[in-house]
């Protein structure tokens, strides 16, 4: 996959990474996830992706993703 980015539209920013088998996606939402008390739902990904061959992918709803950091921060939280 491809993931790319404008940064929202910013004017002259662009970014491009190539992901290989097993990279994580769109890693900036998890953080967010991670912060205490932090509302999701209205959050969007300013990152593109574009499949370049055949993939397997799965998607969390911003529920599941806050259910995932709070059991992560549940399990790890004297480490963070």
């Amino acid at each position: 996959m491809e993931s790319s980015t404008t940064d929202g539209g910013r004017s002259g920013f662009f970014n491009s990474v190539t992901l290989r088998s097993r990279d994580f996606y769109d890693e900036e939402l998890l953080t967010l996830a991670l912060v205490p008390n932090v509302n999701l739902n209205p959050m969007s990904s300013t990152r593109t992706a574009k499949t370049l061959f055949e993939v397997d992918a799965f998607t969390l709803r911003a529920e599941d993703l806050k259910f995932v950091a709070n059991q992560f921060r549940c399990l790890y939280s004297k480490k963070l």
